[in-house]
């Protein structure tokens, strides 16, 4: 893990390395909520799942472990409050990342629901939760 120069915040365009289990039946390249400070590079044991153009955004460690760095647990109740928090502690960005931040999830939020239950009934059909 490390420190970057720059926070990533917003919805990004994110590609598929491969269709694991996790991402199947998700398109390639999908669309994704983050926010973070931290990029991670993934370990010699771990294989890398899905990337935007700067940055590790999904990866699987071992047979039944993944981690994210995208939110696939941002819903309609939730993302008004991160935007607008979001934007007052970015606020030295300027007023047009505000705007931008606000147009992009009114445009991406609806669909997003759908994607994550995807990857949740992916999880838990290859955790053996749920049967298909």
């Amino acid at each position: 893990m490390y420190r970057r120069r720059h926070p990533v915040l917003g919805w990004m365009e994110v590609e598929k390395e491969y269709d694991d289990p996790l991402l199947h039946g998700v398109p390639s390249p999908f669309i994704a909520f983050t926010w973070r400070a931290y990029s991670i590079r993934p370990s010699p044991t771990s294989r890398l799942v899905a990337r935007s153009d700067d940055s590790v955004q999904a990866f699987r460690a071992g047979g039944r472990a993944w981690g994210t760095q995208f939110h696939p647990h941002i819903d309609a109740a939730m993302a008004p409050h991160w935007v607008e928090d979001a934007i007052k502690e970015h606020k030295h960005v300027g007023e047009e990342f505000g705007e931008r931040l606000r147009a992009d999830t009114e445009r991406h939020l609806p669909a997003y629901p759908a994607f994550c239950r995807r990857l949740t009934e992916n999880f838990l059909s290859m955790s053996g939760l749920l049967e298909r």
